[in-house]
């Protein structure tokens, strides 16, 4: 069997019902040296027999790996990286919305630019219903002299988005100890081991759900971004400037503070974050107003009690 030029990896959880889809839109691709890797994460319906009973019809070489249990989608996109043999690692997700010509122009682009480790694509953000509401990438990410920086102070490249070399893919893949950011961790190693293209075009939809209002998610989630953001300043921060990083932690820290200050959550615990935000000089205005705000609210419901 001739290798692959593309290997799409694509982790699934009890994702059976998307599974037809997912292989008509790929077999759709302009670009079709491809092979699919699914990795099932131990899913409890059907998923893992409908994915070998699509790979056995498919117009495209598919491997389908088995999980005995369950481990996230770190740890089964990682397992699809080293099932890979294609020379570019695509990742997808099995409800993804590609466009057809997506892979076919991140291809070109690595083939005019071999010094790229990771390419990227723009993202049309929809709601559920199908309404697009904007664009993941901001403009200003776009005119900067080296993207790779923006990385550091905004999650603007999600998983669908990217391809990479799978040489430069480092040998721990995805940081399996992230709940959340993992993605942006491994985008930024990539990016700042060598370089990232980016396509201004739409290349994919992306359907934004409602976030958990679940206050220990949200503090965990929040935690490990700041966690990776402060883990990659250590690595890279020298090639930032000093007010670059005072911008990127600051930022993490408001984010964190904003999830769990702001309703429905409304937790006084987000106000220390809102402040070493200030301390780093990220928006201490709005850091303040906040904190008033919620101490406002929590007051008002005391009196009304």
């Amino acid at each position: 069997m001739a290798t692959p030029r593309v290997s799409i990896i694509v982790p699934v959880y009890n994702g059976a019902a998307h599974l037809p889809e997912l292989f008509n839109r790929l077999a759709g691709q302009t670009w079709d040296d491809f092979e699919v890797v699914i990795a099932d994460d131990a899913s409890t319906d059907d998923s893992l027999a409908r994915a070998r009973q699509l790979a056995g019809t498919a117009p495209f070489p598919v491997a389908v790996l088995e999980a005995s249990r369950n481990g996230g989608p770190a740890a089964a996109r990682n397992r699809g990286i080293g099932a890979a043999r294609g020379e570019i690692v695509a990742f997808c997700d099995v409800d993804d919305r590609w466009m057809p010509q997506k892979l076919s122009r991140q291809l070109q682009l690595f083939d005019a630019r071999p010094e790229l480790t990771i390419v990227g694509a723009q993202g049309t953000i929809r709601i559920p219903d199908g309404g697009a509401i904007g664009m993941l990438i901001p403009d200003s990410v776009f005119r900067m002299p080296d993207p790779r920086l923006a990385l550091f102070w905004d999650a603007f490249l999600q998983t669908s988005a990217v391809t990479a070399r799978r040489t430069a893919i480092p040998s721990n893949g995805f940081d399996e100890s992230f709940q959340i950011g993992e993605d942006r961790d491994l985008f930024i190693r990539l990016a700042m081991e060598g370089r990232l293209g980016l396509i201004e075009e739409p290349m994919f939809d992306y359907v934004r759900v409602p976030e958990s209002t679940m206050v220990r998610k949200a503090v965990t989630h929040r935690r490990d971004t700041i966690r990776m953001i402060r883990l990659n300043l250590k690595r890279y921060g020298d090639r930032l400037s000093p007010a670059q990083r005072r911008f990127a932690l600051g930022k993490a820290y408001y984010d964190a503070g904003e999830a769990l200050i702001d309703p429905p959550h409304s937790q006084i615990g987000g106000a220390p974050y809102l402040a070493r935000a200030a301390a780093l000089g990220y928006r201490p205005g709005r850091c303040a107003s906040k904190t008033l705000s919620l101490l406002a609210r929590r007051t008002g419901l005391k009196r009304a009690a």
